[in-house]
């Protein structure tokens, strides 16, 4: 996935609906560490159906900004992070579908066959109790 990043411009993470810690947490570790593996990487992170309440009280209270639910660039590398299907997302899986840039999916959950279909790479790891759990590297 490091080299995938490092030959694109924009990134986008993005978590399913109503978004848990484990997804919206995740999606900023993994926001940080592209960051660093490619200096002047756009990455952004998007939570289309919007997140829990519980999550965003965590998030606040870590000083972390809430992710919008809105795509702010037209990302050429996106990033299903905790999120099964493209119906998580809603409208915005409808747009994944059409759209020409490369999917990487890093879950926890058994691989959705449809997905299996759609992605470039997939980076799951079952035996994880989360996705934060998940190797990259």
């Amino acid at each position: 996935m490091a080299s995938k990043a490092r030959a694109s411009k924009n990134v986008v993470l993005l978590c399913h609906q109503n978004a848990d810690p484990d997804a919206v947490c995740s999606a900023y570790v993994l926001q940080a560490l592209l960051k660093d593996l490619a200096p002047g990487l756009g990455v952004e992170i998007c939570c289309p159906e919007g997140v829990s309440a519980s999550t965003k009280q965590l998030i606040e209270n870590l000083g972390i900004p809430v992710p919008g639910a809105a795509l702010l660039h037209e990302p050429d590398l996106m990033i299903l992070v905790d999120t099964n299907t493209l119906d998580q997302l809603g409208k915005t899986g409808e747009m994944l579908k059409k759209s020409g840039g490369e999917l990487v999916i890093v879950d926890h959950h058994h691989p959705h066959p449809d997905m299996e279909k759609l992605a470039d790479q997939m980076i799951v790891d079952e035996r994880a109790a989360a996705a934060a759990e998940v190797s990259i590297v």
